[in-house]
């Protein structure tokens, strides 16, 4: 398998280089570049799918509102 090749992008334009620049070739913009990795993220990485969520009932916050619901994390 391929090894994933890391992106760097312009935080102003979103322009996407293969390395690391001083100043951008999109806005002409200085120290804007930010290494990121495109396998990264919530669930990210070869060979893994992202893990689905489950949806969560919220709360308007219109008028008086009681304790709000905890959700268990199962994190002690």
């Amino acid at each position: 398998m391929a090894k994933a090749r890391t992106q760097f992008i312009c935080q102003n334009c979103g322009t996407v280089h293969a390395r690391w620049v001083g100043k951008c070739e999109g806005c002409n913009q200085w120290n804007t570049i930010v290494e990121e990795d495109p396998m990264g993220g919530i669930g990210g990485g070869p060979g893994r799918t992202p893990k689905k969520g489950r949806p969560v009932a919220l709360t308007k916050l219109s008028g008086e509102i009681e304790d709000a619901p905890r959700i268990m994390t199962g994190i002690s």
